[in-house]
Parts: structure tokens; C-alpha cells; sequence
């Protein structure tokens, strides 16, 4: 398979949760790599490609929940559950930045 992404990424290992497109019933999910376009993570529920969800995160050494709308453009199998890859459909500003900041502080650490 083609790398499409053309965005940088971070991998991050976080708890994030994730609902219906109403906000209804969160589940817990896995945060596995984050940009400021989209993220990857890990669900024990399989998302078809086109749906939209609700989806809030921390990000690591931030007290702040970030909350977004994303839809869904893959999902793979996984060792327990699902792979899923989702774009931010609608994303304060506030929290893209922050994104943004947590990329470039991380690549200036290594």
C-alpha cells in the first residue's frame, strides 16, 4: 500500500474517546498517531470509510480536552479490534495549534 499521507505525524499513545455523530454514547479508544489533518487509532469497534463521529483527546502533558468532529476513511483489522485512520471534519482552532505546537515541540526534542 501507497503512503498517502502528506502531513507530519506524531505517534502518540493516548486514551481518547469517540461517539456517535449527536455525542451520544463514548466509548474508549486508543490514540496511535495524531496530525493536525487527522489521526489513527485503535477501536475495538469496526467504523465504515465515509461515517462521521465525535472524538475527544488529550494530548500528552496537557491538562486540555480537545474535542472534534471526524470522519472515518479507513479501517483496517488489528491485533485487538480495529485500525482506524479519520480526517478532522471540524476542529476548533484553538486545538489544531495545539497539535501543530505538540509536533514541533516533539520534533525539536529528538
Amino acid at each position: 500500500m501507497e503512503e498517502q499521507r502528506v502531513h507530519i505525524r506524531k505517534l502518540v499513545h493516548g486514551e481518547a474517546s469517540i461517539a456517535d455523530q449527536s455525542g451520544d454514547l463514548w466509548c474508549a479508544v486508543q490514540v496511535l498517531d495524531i496530525s493536525h489533518m487527522g489521526v489513527a487509532f485503535a477501536s475495538a469497534e469496526k467504523m465504515d470509510s465515509g461515517v462521521t463521529r465525535m472524538f475527544r483527546f488529550f494530548l500528552p502533558g496537557s491538562t486540555e480536552r480537545h474535542t472534534a468532529v471526524v470522519k472515518v476513511v479507513h479501517c483496517s483489522d488489528a491485533q485487538s479490534g480495529f485500525r482506524i485512520g479519520a480526517r478532522f471534519a471540524s476542529i476548533k482552532s484553538e486545538s489544531k495549534e495545539s497539535i501543530i505546537t505538540f509536533i514541533a515541540a516533539a520534533a525539536n526534542a529528538s
